[in-house]
């Protein structure tokens, strides 16, 4: 017997975390876009440079965030108890894995 829920309720659910994020990534993304042009109106290319490798970690973060959000909604070990011990990949693993690339990215960029 399963516990998962039915497609209609998991995207009804999931709706307003989705809109969140991506609201949360187009503010950040615009501000490293102005930000960026400013530098160049100041003439400080380094700091522009740095910012648009900034911007593109936070285009890979927004697609890998999606990509750890659409497999944690595609998690078939809620709906099957005898798969539980695959929901820690789903739930835990694949976002602390994305993270841990996008950071190791961050540190690279701005050392």
């Amino acid at each position: 017997a399963g516990y998962g829920l039915e497609s209609k309720e998991l995207l009804i659910h999931a709706a307003p975390l989705f809109v969140m994020g991506a609201i949360l990534f187009v503010w950040v993304f615009v501000a490293l876009r102005e930000g960026r042009a400013m530098f160049e109106k100041q003439q400080w290319q380094l700091n522009a440079s740095l910012v648009t490798k900034s911007s593109v970690i936070v285009a890979f973060a927004a697609v890998g965030a999606l990509g750890a959000f659409v497999a944690q909604l595609c998690d078939s070990s809620l709906a099957d108890a005898r798969r539980w011990g695959m929901h820690v990949v789903y739930s835990d693993c694949l976002p602390q894995a994305v993270f841990a690339l996008l950071l190791a990215s961050a540190m690279v960029v701005w050392r």
